[in-house]
């Protein structure tokens, strides 16, 4: 038999724990970045949002009644008044037909209450420009109620 010699022998148990420790070293950094989820959540709660408030605004079109959209730190809803005579949605009153919801992800930081109420008489406008900030996204309304 063939003696091997010293060089081609393998790693020694100091070079296999070294790398050992560098790749635990570089989990532990690593790890906790990549499963941070709040950039990610709040860009696709933002998106939700976005959707929503061009649904809202929708409804408010096509139902020639006004739609109340509302956010705060729980979620958003929308809704619009109870139906009045002849089974259209009453012009005054409290908004309490539920159109949509959405829950707001419990890892982003909490959203401004806001609400916007899209005018059904007047094609979905708002009447002014507003702004929704969730985490470091911002959706922008124009006075149309056009999500931009």
């Amino acid at each position: 038999m063939r003696e091997l010699s010293r060089g081609s022998r393998g790693f020694t148990l100091v070079e296999l724990i070294a790398v050992i420790v560098i790749l635990a070293i570089i989990a532990v950094v690593s790890v906790p970045r990549m499963t941070t989820a709040s950039p990610f959540s709040a860009k696709g709660y933002a998106d939700h949002v976005a959707a929503a408030l061009r649904q809202a605004r929708a409804v408010a079109v096509a139902s020639q009644c006004d739609v109340q959209f509302s956010i705060d730190a729980d979620g958003f809803a929308v809704q619009q008044r109870a139906a009045g005579a002849s089974n259209r949605c009453a012009t005054t009153g409290n908004f309490t037909t539920t159109v949509i919801t959405g829950v707001a992800p419990t890892d982003i930081p909490a959203v401004a209450d806001q609400q916007l109420l899209f005018g059904g008489g007047n094609f979905g406008a708002l009447g002014a420009a507003a702004t929704i900030a969730v985490y470091d996204q911002t959706i922008n309304l124009d006075a149309s109620g056009i999500v931009r």
